[in-house]
């Protein structure tokens, strides 16, 4: 009798750890990697605001810039390991109903990734329209939008602000809206842990969109404002930043026939794209008649923040002509 309720115990016991096991969570750990990516657009600029203290109302500044490169090349971080000949390397797998996944082959990918996986297709000519709307001798706000073509595609952007002015000098600061094109390929790896072991696998994303970015810009600007000369000059210097790539990958190239949920953990390595532009703009104006004057410039453009940069300066021709309300 004994015996009888030790067995008895004993195959509850079993039979609980069993059921305890079978009803473990899953642990699932997704790293996401962005492997290469192309993305078009003009680099972000702002007006020249001339001023003087005999001017109030309103400006309108139709303006054009001419690019003198067409691109841009650089490295984004995290990308993922990669084997001696720079690629990431994986396995194709095959399930006995047919269905296929991709795995990281074991022990190929040791080496970091060195070439250059950013592109940035730089706009040839970048036209734009601008309001200047001085509400006294002192205090600015300005707005405008900017038109361009990369690629055969149609990109519109804009900004607004504000500015303090006296007598030649003006500073101002805002926000830029720019849509960004984007062409990207994403690496998402999953490693899934359960009661019946650890198994992975690699799915690969494909994704083509536009993306718009918000970023801050602030100028500071100089002009000389003699009427008596045959031309006067400016001098702006600013600094904007200008969101490259920021997105969530969505088309995947094959869909994994895998299931999981209860994701706990989730690490997104993606190198954000942002680069910092340096500013530097000297030139001069012509009035013309009482209300118009014409400004001509170029812009010097110092790019930072993007690792491993080919072209770090770039110079701008710009025509602006300001119609005074």
């Amino acid at each position: 009798m004994k015996n009888s309720f030790l067995i008895s115990f004993s195959l509850l016991l079993v039979t609980l750890f069993l059921l305890l096991c079978s009803c473990s969570p899953t642990t699932v750990i997704t790293k996401i990697y962005l492997q290469d990516a192309v993305v078009s657009g003009p680099i972000n600029q702002s007006p020249v605001h001339v001023t003087s203290n005999n001017e109030t109302g309103i400006t309108i500044s139709p303006r054009i810039s001419f690019n003198t490169k067409k691109s841009l090349r650089g490295r984004l971080d995290n990308h993922t390991l990669v084997n001696s000949e720079g690629v990431f390397q994986v396995d194709t797998v095959f399930n006995g109903d047919g269905t296929f996944y991709f795995q990281e082959t074991p022990g190929a990918n040791r080496y970091h990734y060195t070439d250059k996986n950013l592109l940035w297709n730089i706009a040839e000519v970048n036209a734009s329209l601008d309001f200047d709307f001085k509400i006294s001798k002192t205090f600015a706000l300005f707005a405008g939008g900017n038109y361009s073509v990369v690629k055969q595609k149609s990109i519109w952007g804009g900004l607004f602000g504000l500015g303090l002015m006296n007598q030649g000098f003006r500073f101002d600061i805002g926000l830029s809206i720019q849509e960004i094109p984007y062409e990207a390929s994403t690496v998402v790896t999953v490693t899934e842990t359960g009661s019946s072991g650890t198994s992975s696998y690699v799915a690969q994303y494909l994704d083509a969109s536009t993306e718009t970015s918000f970023n801050p810009f602030a100028n500071l600007t100089f002009n000389s404002s003699n009427p008596e000369w045959l031309f006067n000059i400016f001098f702006q210097a600013g600094y904007a930043a200008q969101s490259l790539l920021n997105f969530e990958p969505k088309t995947s190239v094959y869909h994994n026939p895998f299931y999981y949920e209860n994701v706990n953990i989730t690490e997104d390595l993606r190198g954000e794209a942002t680069a910092g532009i340096i500013n530097i703009t000297p030139g001069i104006y012509f009035n013309f008649g009482d209300a118009g004057r014409v400004l001509l410039g170029t812009r010097f453009f110092w790019i930072t923040q993007i690792e491993d940069i080919d072209n770090q300066f770039y110079f701008l021709p710009m025509l602006q002509f300001d119609f005074r309300l």
